[in-house]
């Protein structure tokens, strides 16, 4: 009581005295809404045989996956009655496609170089200031001050180079870094066990065979030892284009990083000695090691991320700007051609789809692509990655699918249904034939499989066969060493015998029972309130236009 009067405790309480009216009120709504519910008692019966009761049965299936679709023909006519009979499969709801353009808000080479100036000039002063490299972190860094050993593959490879090769309280920077741009303080080194090589190579496999491939290589090997430069031969000849647009280099790496072949080479190989071609499952390699060390390396560091500056996003969205009154003035098409913008496609969406796929979700371009007809081009709309551009490409109406562009996909089913229509068949002959006995089935067709299940219950599958809904209530009603009717499952049509059933345990159902009826209760009462709540949305006259507000 002291402390709900304590003036300064006012706003606390103000708040949980709202939170607890506004639970209390969606709890009363809940059970308004819900109140008419109620749990029969087989309901509850229902729920406890399935979890309480195991079952054991022999069965014979008519299995139409035995059954090979090429004896079954199927006519234009057949495939026509199936769509016509089952429209309600094949019906669609209206759709849209959209052609765009993407403008990424990525840094630009301007953001970049932004922020290698504004390292530079930290070195400038570092260089000149006795203060120590701590305080510089605290000022410039956007991480706060570490002192890292860090092996030689943590940093960019060219870092990691002068690094190796700097004395101790040598600054190296600004160099690129994971993060960016970094400046390093070299605080020492430290042995390790763990030996690391650099090194650049040419892959050549792209001449036809072996022969051909190894002869290129030799060739390349041959230029290369006659004073070639390997980084100009690599972007020239080599088949690795990642590496070939750096000159051919890999960076640092450690065992267990390459291919077995390739590994010995780098590490017993001599820095700075081009090797004859190495054969791997890639191909020949002309390997050259540039860099060994089984040094770590602490260091002390400034980092500066490159971000996207507000420049760089107003030149973005101009350009957008641009191509949206041109694209729409003209031709979408060939002004991303002319303007060498790359033009993507969405697939087909439906309006209420939660995202665009491909580009994400934005409530206004959604609007727009149902508000507006073909070859309408969008306003400039601004999602995660940038801005984008957008026409309508395809407008799709409501309606059954064309029945020429799906009697493919419908295909199958027929066949389905005709091989079903087939075991329905066999199996009522065969339930004549076996007077009760299930184990002389298989005599009588190749397509009757005779197995036993093993224990299952209503809550879990069945061996060799699943889930099967229809399995499992039969087996529930038959009684123990009868012999079921023709049931049809998943895979065909069952004759089944219940040869094992637990007893039906009156005092543990006694027990159970109100556990289980507020269980089915409380699931009713959740999915009725949430098909009421969608409802009441759907028939709600509201109109969404939030996003016009969060650009959402």
């Amino acid at each position: 009581d002291q402390a709900l009067q304590d003036p300064r405790n006012r706003e606390p309480v103000l708040q949980a005295e709202e939170y607890v009216r506004q639970t209390k009120l969606s709890d009363k709504l809940q059970s308004m809404i819900s109140a008419a519910i109620t749990v029969s008692e087989q309901e509850i019966k229902s729920k406890f045989v399935d979890q309480n009761i195991t079952m054991e049965a022999v069965y014979a299936l008519v299995d139409i996956n035995k059954m090979p679709d090429t004896d079954f023909k199927v006519s234009d006519e057949d495939l026509k009655n199936y769509y016509n009979r089952n429209l309600n499969k094949y019906s669609i709801k209206p759709q849209r496609k959209l052609k765009y353009v993407l403008f990424q808000t990525n840094p630009s080479a301007e953001d970049s170089a932004n922020v290698l100036r504004g390292l530079e000039n930290v070195v400038t002063n570092l260089k000149k200031d006795t203060s120590g490299f701590q305080s510089y972190v605290d000022i410039y860094s956007t991480e706060p001050y570490s002192k890292d050993t860090l092996n030689i593959s943590a940093f960019n490879s060219d870092a990691g180079t002068q690094i190796a090769n700097a004395a101790p309280g040598t600054i190296v920077g600004p160099v690129p870094s994971p993060q960016g741009y970094a400046i390093y303080n070299v605080v020492g080194k430290v042995p390790s066990s763990e030996i690391m090589v650099r090194t650049s190579h040419i892959l050549i496999n792209q001449f036809g065979d072996d022969a051909k491939n190894l002869e290129k290589a030799n060739e390349v090997y041959n230029m290369l030892t006659s004073g070639g430069d390997f980084g100009k031969i690599a972007r020239e000849y080599s088949a690795d284009p990642g590496s070939a647009a750096n000159g051919g280099d890999l960076g640092w790496y450690g065992k267990g990083a390459m291919v077995p072949e390739f590994e010995k080479a780098s590490f017993d190989g001599k820095v700075g000695e081009v090797q004859k071609p190495v054969k791997t499952s890639f191909g020949y390699h002309i390997i050259k090691v540039t860099g060994r060390t089984s040094d770590k390396f602490v260091v002390e560091k400034i980092i500066n991320p490159v971000k996207t500056s507000a420049s760089t996003r107003d030149a973005m969205y101009n350009a957008a700007r641009d191509f949206e009154y041109l694209a729409d003035k003209n031709s979408f098409e060939k002004e991303a051609e002319l303007m060498k913008y790359q033009v993507q496609e969405t697939p087909p969406f439906v309006e209420e789809s939660y995202s665009i796929p491909g580009i994400g979700v934005n409530k206004n371009l959604l609007t727009f692509a149902f508000a507006n007809g073909l070859n309408d081009v969008s306003p400039v709309h601004r999602i995660s990655t940038g801005y984008i551009v957008a026409k309508i490409s395809e407008v799709i109406k409501e309606g059954a699918q064309e029945f020429e562009k799906i009697k493919d996909q419908i295909k199958p089913a027929v066949i389905k249904e005709k091989k079903m229509q087939k075991a329905a068949g066999i199996a009522e002959d065969l339930k004549k034939k076996i007077n009760g006995d299930i184990s002389r089935a298989a005599q009588f067709s190749q397509y009757i499989t005779i197995d036993s299940t093993g224990s299952f219950s209503g809550t879990g599958g069945i061996r060799n066969i699943g889930r099967d809904y229809a399995f499992i209530a039969a087996a529930q009603d038959l009684e123990v060493n009868k012999v079921s009717d023709v049931f049809k499952g998943g895979r065909g049509y069952f004759i089944i015998k219940v040869i094992r059933k637990s007893p039906f345990d009156k005092t543990a159902y006694e027990m159970q029972k109100d556990g289980i009826r507020q269980s089915i209760l409380q699931e009713k009462k959740s999915t009725f309130f949430s098909q009421w709540l969608a409802n009441l949305k759907k028939e709600a006259d509201i109109v969404d236009e939030r996003y016009m507000f969060y650009g959402y």
